[in-house]
Order: C-alpha cells, then structure tokens, then sequence
C-alpha cells in the first residue's frame, strides 16, 4: 500500500500532510454534541451535503458536522464553503482496521452518503453499531446495477443497512428495491435545487465592461479531445467579424498551458485567470484555470458550452449551475451522467443539445444563439421554472433527513 501511496503522493492525489487520515487517524478532536456526518466522493457531491448542512443548521443550530471526501479538489472547496465548526477529513481505507479507527474517533450519529458511495466495510460496521445511515442522491449507471445485481445476497447485505434511500432518478430507485431496500424511495435530482454557488460581484463588475461589446460564450470543463474541437469552433464563430471571445475552463486545471499552447498555434491571443490578467479587447481566448470559480464564469458568458458531452466515455457534467445562474446551455450528446436532466431541460426547451459534435455544427449552433439575446432570456426562463418545480422534493428529503438526525420518524 505503501508503494501506491507515494505514487498518488508524487501525482498529487494525496495530500502528504494528512494522509494519516486515509487510516482513519485524525488530530482534530470530536466536538461535543451531536454529529452529522456526510460522505460525498467529490466536488458534485459535496456540494449537495454542504447545502443540506447548511439548511439542517438553521433548524437546529446544535448539530455538529463532519465532511469527508475523497479528492483533495473536494477537500479544497469543503475548506472555502463549510460552516464554523464544521471538519473535513479525507475518507479512510475501506479496511476493517481502518474503518474502525475513524469510527471509535468520530462516533458520528448519522452516517449520509450522498449519490453512489458504497464501502462495504464502512457501511458493515455502521450497521453493527447502530449508526442510522442514509444515502441521498443516489445515482447508478445500467453498468453499476447490473454489477450490484450480481453480487446478490452481499447487495441485499449492504443497502439494507440504510434506513433512508432517496434517488436521483427512477432507474436508481427501481434498482435499489430490486437490491432488496423495501422501503419506499423519494424521486428527484437534488442538484436541481440546491442553492446555487455565491458570485463574486466584484469580480464580474470589472470584468463585464471588457466584455459587453463582444458576444462572449464559455466552454465550461473541458476534457483531452475536446479543447481542440472547441478552439476550432471559436475560429468558425470568428469568421462572423464580431470578435467573440471564448472563456474556457478546464476540467483539470493542471492542462491549461497545454491548451494555451495550442489555442496560441492557432492564432488565438490568450490570458489567464490564475494570473490575474484581464480579457482586453484584443484577447480571443481566456483561460478560467481557477478553483471554485465557475459560478462566476457562468455569469460573465450568456451561452455555455457544458463539456465532458462531446466525446464519448465522459458522461457529461451537470447543467443546473448555468441554468441557475442564468447562462443558456448547450451540451453534446454525451451526457449518461446526467441523462435525466439534460432530457427534462431539452423538452421544455430550456437546454440546447449537439448532436453532431463537430466544429463546424459547434459554431453554427452558437451563431444561432449568441446573437439572439431573446431566445437566450427564453431559454433561463424556461431553466428557472424547472427548477422551481424541483424544489420540492428537495424540501421533502431535507424534512427526511432532519427528522433521521434528530431521532424522529421517517
């Protein structure tokens, strides 16, 4: 173990200083009270059960949270957003020793999980200790519940443990009572209606003058094999004489000066974020290679390309931020991550999907919105009503889940 440690250590995977936390070691004491504890993997998840901290605090301003996660991304975000007094720690090692270790320390009084998390040896031990458990959000692929299925008597085992299963959508409801969770299970996306990140109204204020003669669009999480055909897309768009500027966020940051080198072979004029540079009117391409700081991108781009859906193994990424802040979506095809909600978004219109995901159909696509501000406004109307019609299974769960937390019926 050691070996793939410092190998995750020298990728920056793991965080050296507090690895010990990944054997269930901490140096923060627990804090008196009760403890609610939620588990998501990473930076979608997270945000759902700070959200949910956040709205449980306000009922009952004495419960005490602890977060843990897995990726330092999600550990950096939890360390901007949670409350104080919150804690986060990095989930330990699904091993028996180690899931003890972090058991006897924190002695959490609720267990949540949120989406898809499911450690055998966590959730054994919770049950054996009597620690009321839920799983929230949950979101499997045809592949996970054909794997589960298969595991038969252990998936009966493991999901029987929660006492409170709500699902993100159908399929994973259907799947989790075939597993053998007999309870009924709520239905609907809790992303839909969490509370949308806070904008940083000084920094758009000094970058909207820079940008309000141009038509401006955002390529939001990129992945390898799509920078390319989104530089390309910029070049057709550019063809338009308007001068439209691209802002364009990795998914991994740590890829930036590769596209800029790229996006430079082509032409393009380039500034950064993380540099603090500005997009001046001679800039084509910005680079929003930034932390935590997409909401913000979101606002400044009145269309976003949401990517990770133009090539195929990705998944897509989730569309309810730009529709929550008010950014008209356009989005490949690619999207099984999220399939049930990019198809609720394109029936009513209120999402705009690619389904030839070539550069010239990208340009053409953007050419026809970008220009067009009613259709833009139409569109965030029509995202703003789908997630008022979310909001109520989100206030039905966090109702559930205060009621788990505080010992009444669910």
């Amino acid at each position: 173990m050691n070996s793939i440690l410092n190998k995750r250590i020298k990728a920056g995977k793991e965080d050296a200083a507090r690895i010990q936390e990944r054997f269930g070691i901490s140096l923060i004491p627990r804090p008196n009270g009760k403890l609610i504890w939620f588990h998501g993997a990473s930076v979608g998840e997270t945000m759902i059960g700070l959200d949910l901290a956040a709205q449980l605090r306000l009922k009952n301003p004495e419960l005490k949270f602890l977060f843990t996660s897995q990726t330092q991304t999600a550990a950096e975000i939890i360390a901007k957003r949670m409350g104080a007094g919150d804690i986060h720690q990095f989930f330990p090692f699904d091993k028996k020793q180690f899931v003890n270790a972090f058991l006897n320390h924190w002695q959490p009084d609720t267990a949540i999980f949120l989406e898809g998390e499911i450690w055998i040896n966590m959730l054994l031990e919770l049950s054996e200790r009597k620690i009321p458990t839920a799983l929230l959000n949950a979101r499997m692929t045809a592949k996970t519940i054909r794997n589960w299925l298969a595991y038969g008597a252990l998936s009966k085992k493991l999901f029987t443990t929660f006492k409170y299963v709500h699902a993100a959508n159908t399929i994973s409801a259907d799947a989790i009572n075939e597993f053998g969770f007999v309870r009924n299970i709520k239905v609907g996306n809790l992303k839909s209606a969490a509370a949308p990140h806070k904008i940083d109204d000084a920094l758009v204020n000094e970058f909207l003058p820079l940008m309000k003669e141009r038509p401006v669009w955002l390529a939001a999480s990129t992945h390898i094999g799509e920078d390319e055909i989104i530089l390309k897309s910029h070049e057709v768009l550019s063809l338009t004489g308007k001068k439209p500027l691209l802002i364009l966020a990795p998914r991994h940051i740590e890829r930036t000066e590769g596209i800029i080198l790229m996006a430079q072979k082509n032409g393009f004029k380039t500034a950064r974020r993380s540099m603090k540079q500005l997009p001046a009117p001679e800039i084509d391409v910005y680079f929003w290679d930034t932390m935590g700081e997409l909401a913000n991108a979101y606002r400044l781009a009145p269309v976003s390309l949401v990517c990770g859906s133009l090539i195929r193994g990705i998944g897509g990424h989730n569309p309810i931020e730009p529709a929550q802040i008010g950014s008209a979506i356009l989005s490949g095809i690619y999207v099984h991550n999220f399939a049930d909600i990019y198809k609720d978004l394109e029936n009513i219109s209120a999402a705009s999907m690619i389904y030839d995901p070539s550069s010239q159909q990208i340009a053409m696509k953007l050419a026809d919105l970008i220009f067009d501000k009613k259709e833009i406004a139409a569109m965030n109307i029509r995202a703003q009503n789908y997630l008022k019609s979310s909001q109520s299974i989100y206030d039905e769960v966090l109702g559930d889940v205060l009621n788990l937390v505080t010992g009444g019926n669910i």
